[in-house]
């Protein structure tokens, strides 16, 4: 099947598929927007299933790019947010406290017990789409110090399953 037929049995299709909408409607369709503009395109290269260009081009819109900035941004405060996590599991929550005292020291936050809510809030938000990511970084923090929020039951469950039944 030819470029040229390939296009006419799409228009065709499209065709039938609005005059089935329409009449399931039991009216016309909407007018298009006149001020919708069409989105910028560019030119691009096709190429076959292995890779090979075939030497036709298509048009495509072009997508968005994020400024260099904010992809360092992005990076950046992920990382800032699982060391955050990590350390509070490895010395029991004394980040969030030591945080919140500096804060509330240079003036920052109005005093400590509102410093501290805050940045207990802010640990707590790390991974709050991703179910049980906080305690997971949180027991790789304890277990990477040997000590921390999660170290004893940690240490329990790996003593039950590593020791041999006792008689």
């Amino acid at each position: 099947m030819s470029r040229a037929d390939q296009d006419a049995f799409i228009a065709n299709a499209v065709e039938q598929i609005g005059k089935g909408v329409k009449s399931s409607l039991g009216g016309t369709p909407l007018p298009p927007q006149a001020d919708s503009a069409a989105p910028p395109t560019e030119t691009l290269p096709q190429f076959d299933a292995l890779g090979n260009p075939t030497g036709a081009s298509v048009e495509a819109p072009i997508a968005p790019q994020m400024p260099y900035g904010e992809q360092m941004a992005n990076v950046a405060r992920g990382t800032g947010d699982v060391s955050r996590v990590i350390a509070n599991g490895a010395l029991f929550g004394f980040p969030d406290k030591a945080v919140a005292a500096l804060r509330t020291a240079s003036g920052d936050a109005p005093n400590y017990p509102t410093a501290i809510a805050e940045e207990r809030a802010a640990t707590d938000a790390v991974g709050s789409g991703v179910p049980g990511l906080n305690t997971t970084l949180k027991g790789a923090g304890s277990a990477l110090g040997g000590v921390g929020d999660c170290c004893d039951p940690v240490y329990r469950l790996a003593d039950a399953l590593l020791t041999p039944e006792r008689p």
